[in-house]
């Protein structure tokens, strides 16, 4: 996997991880690979939904699954973004930001994409 299936911002953030994870918890021995190389296949598993073992990679899967699991326990992420929220909204970046959890009830499956999963059991009537 290459760096390039990341947006900037993408690449950004994980550089930003990198570097608070290198200074809040630095590493007592040696490691194979680096934090931003586990960072990268952190998020090209959190970006594509593949299962970890189905990750090629370098070392085993559950190498990168473990760091994930260590880094989300102590709060790392959750503490990065709201870091760089808080950030952006001392910059004025985000202005008027409002989120629609609505979704469009696609009864006959038009337009190649099939009908609603989470509409599963639920009777339509014929149009």
């Amino acid at each position: 996997m290459a760096d390039n299936c990341f947006t900037d911002s993408e690449k950004k953030y994980i550089e930003y991880l990198e570097k608070y994870i290198s200074e809040k918890f630095p590493n007592k021995r040696k490691h194979k690979y680096s934090n931003y190389y586990y960072l990268c296949k952190i998020f090209y598993v959190l970006k594509t939904g593949i299962q970890w073992n189905m990750l090629i990679c370098d070392c085993h899967y559950t190498s990168v699954y473990k760091k994930y699991n260590k880094w989300n326990k102590l709060n790392i992420f959750k503490n990065i973004y709201n870091c760089i929220l808080d950030d952006y909204l001392s910059k004025n970046i985000i202005k008027n930001t409002y989120i629609d959890s609505s979704h469009i009830k696609n009864v006959s499956g038009s337009d190649s994409v099939g009908r609603n999963h989470y509409d599963r059991f639920s009777f339509y009537p014929a149009w």
